[in-house]
């Protein structure tokens, strides 16, 4: 991308601060940050609220999977975690909205927005998951996991942003909204 995706401006605000807004807009009552490479020049674009914790993850280029238990680690009680990239900036509080109602803590492992047939982010992901997510090995895709719960999983529906991954200028520029 050139620059750190979650300071890419949105609507007059960063990407971080949107997902953040998103999260707690949608209904979840405590947002976890995960932040890795550049984490100093990120940190500042964090809401400063209480609901809001931050988390670095020094081991960030062992993979992706060491985030994700890094923030699940931040909060071990939390009977669900919705994870969702910093990289899928247009989805709505709705959305999250959706998996959060479809959720029926400690019957349904997996819950996942679809668009058109394509499934996309956030996901939630139940608590019972937990010793298996920290199981994983940092560079390991979450998506095996996923895989063996696909027949337990719950689907919603999702908007457009949920399968809009933003990862290179071009992205970048068909999917900016302007302030």
């Amino acid at each position: 991308m050139g620059s750190p995706k979650a300071l890419l401006d949105y609507g007059g605000m960063t990407a971080v601060r949107r997902a953040t807004e998103t999260l707690l807009r949608g209904g979840c009552a405590r947002v976890v940050v995960v932040l890795g490479a550049e984490a100093a020049s990120i940190r500042p674009a964090v809401p400063d609220q209480p609901e809001v914790v931050v988390v670095v993850n020094e081991d960030w280029p062992r993979g992706r999977t060491g985030s994700l238990k890094a923030g699940i680690r931040a909060a071990p009680k939390a009977p669900a975690w919705v994870m969702l990239p910093v990289d899928h900036p247009l989805v709505t509080p709705e959305d999250v909205r959706g998996l959060i109602e479809a959720w029926r803590p400690g019957e349904i492992p997996l819950v996942r927005p679809i668009h058109k047939g394509r499934g996309g982010h956030p996901i939630l992901l139940d608590a019972t998951l937990q010793e298996e997510l920290l199981a994983l090995n940092d560079d390991e895709p979450l998506r095996n996991l996923l895989r063996s719960y696909r027949n337990r999983e719950r689907r919603t529906p999702g908007s457009r942003g949920t399968v809009i991954n933003v990862d290179t200028p071009e992205d970048y520029a068909r999917n900016r909204l302007e302030t």
